[in-house]
């Protein structure tokens, strides 16, 4: 999996980097859990 990861959101198919899509799973998360 070197390549982009698709994600299909609302029916749209969006192509993110996996070193993206790490760092969208823990920074959304860090600052809800601090607020």
């Amino acid at each position: 999996m070197n390549g982009p990861i698709y994600v299909n959101v609302n029916g749209s198919h969006i192509a993110i980097r996996r070193t993206v899509a790490s760092q969208i799973q823990v920074f959304p998360l860090s600052p809800l859990k601090h607020e």
